[in-house]
């Protein structure tokens, strides 16, 4: 558990392992993990279920067909990279597959920790203009944190946020402050990044975790919606590039943020809460007010729906497929190339993963691909209800969201963040089980909070292209 955790960290803090040499030592770390776990629960528990995993047989699957277009294209050794990660998606499940429930509710812990230190990284580099975790584009700063990639930070955090959400939903009464203040940052982060696929993956990702949790609950998320709403309030004065930034501002904006955050239903606090979300609201007006040309300027650079490259990347993207329609061209990454007023463009990657797989693997790896989803999206289904660590519902919103932004930008082809939604959809599909049978769920989150012991409890508990 430990060392998979290290891979998740230091996959993000090593530009998400985009670059070989981090690429390789993460797919080592999580190697590593595999190696150190398989003795912990007894092989027939979990290789079985590892085999017939969905995610695993898809991941295999798409590696078997790059190997073959890359092959049919006289590129084979090109398809090693993506076979390489392709495998160590599948190791990662089997990492949490053979993990006892208390280390698999630990690792779910250690992901949302993760993901608060990246997130504000991200704000804090906003702020303090530190580049490259901040970058600068069309004119405003944008938090690209240890990632150096602003879309890429906004589809790390996504997971880790619904996660979050979805504990706040789901509290029978007062929901612990920590899952509020950690959505908090969380949010904080993703609107930091000024990721417009990112914020429209989460905001799918609400949806459907809402409508399978039931929109009523939605309303228990509003203080750390609020507060998030009113930190990136307060932040959006710094955000410019032709301003200076305002620091005292930012941080106000950041702790009447957390304060509303902190805001729990019940009659002893009732008044509290209302005094820090009537301040946090009357700071969120003063911001906009006294720099209205901040919030004019935001809209019309990040609001808009037009992106011209994407459209000519796409376009080109399916030009390639036209022409290598069964198997693609194979791994090697086919530059994409246009011409607009006799200029030619061209470009690496077509910023919509499904494109991009259809060129490179044609439509046999697309359709794997798709079967392989609703195998993954049937299994999650069949698990609702279940006892993972990681509830299926949750999962379900998570993976919808990482799909949607997909379809903006090349996040596969980050590592860090196809091992994480492997990560994120074993422990959704996992059951909470011990060495010698099922383990009561409550005791397995008393162990992961350090109040029993493992024995009280129970039981010893893409890049398609590199």
């Amino acid at each position: 558990m430990a060392l998979l955790l290290c891979a998740l960290s230091y996959g993000a803090d090593a530009q998400g392992a985009f670059y070989p040499g981090p690429f390789h030592v993460l797919v080592i770390l999580v190697g590593a993990a595999l190696v150190t776990t398989v003795g912990l629960r007894p092989l027939s528990s979990w290789a079985g279920p590892v085999a017939r995993d969905p995610l695993v047989l898809m991941a295999l699957s798409l590696a078997l067909v790059t190997v073959v277009s890359s092959a049919v294209a006289g590129q084979a050794t090109d398809a090693v990279g993506t076979v390489t990660l392709l495998v160590t998606l599948a190791a990662a499940v089997a990492v949490v597959r053979a993990l006892p429930a208390g280390p698999r509710a630990l690792l779910v812990g250690g992901i949302v920790v993760i993901g608060v230190v990246v997130a504000a990284v991200g704000w804090l580099a906003v702020v303090a203009r530190w580049q490259p975790d901040a970058l600068t584009s069309q004119g405003l700063w944008r938090a690209a944190s240890t990632l150096t990639y602003e879309n890429a930070l906004a589809a790390f955090l996504t997971a880790p946020a619904l996660l979050c959400l979805d504990r706040v939903m789901t509290a029978k009464d007062r929901f612990p402050v920590v899952w509020s203040e950690a959505t908090y940052v969380l949010l904080v982060g993703i609107g930091a990044s000024l990721s417009r696929g990112g914020v429209l993956g989460l905001v799918f990702g609400i949806v459907v975790l809402a409508a399978l949790r039931g929109p009523r609950r939605l309303a228990r998320t509003g203080p750390p919606v609020v507060g998030a709403a009113v930190a990136l309030a307060g932040l959006a004065p710094s955000v410019p590039v032709d301003t200076t930034t305002h620091v005292a501002l930012a941080v106000a904006g950041l702790v009447l943020g957390a304060g509303a955050a902190a805001w729990r239903r019940g009659s002893s606090v009732l008044v509290a809460g209302a005094v820090v979300v009537g301040v946090g609201v009357l700071g969120v007006v003063i911001a906009v007010v006294s720099t209205g040309h901040v919030a004019s300027e935001i809209a019309d650079a990040r609001l808009s729906a037009a992106s011209s490259d994407r459209a000519h990347e796409w376009t080109a993207a399916l030009d390639v497929a036209r022409h290598h329609l069964l198997l693609g061209t194979g791994a090697a990454r086919v530059p994409l190339v246009w011409e607009v007023g006799g200029k030619i463009y061209t470009a690496t990657f077509a910023h919509n993963e499904f494109l991009q797989l259809l060129a490179q693997d044609g439509v046999v790896g697309l359709g794997v691909l798709l079967v392989g989803l609703v195998a993954v999206f049937v299994s999650l289904w069949r698990r609702r209800g279940g006892d993972g660590a990681w509830s299926a519902d949750c999962a379900v919103a998570c993976l919808v969201a990482l799909l949607v932004q997909s379809c903006l930008d090349f996040l596969w082809h980050i590592p860090v963040i196809p091992v994480l939604m492997a990560v994120v959809l074993a422990l959704s599909t996992t059951p909470v089980v011990g060495v010698d049978g099922p383990v009561d769920a409550g005791a397995a989150s008393r162990y992961a909070a350090n109040e029993v012991s493992p024995e009280a409890g129970g039981g010893g508990d893409g890049t398609f292209s590199h």
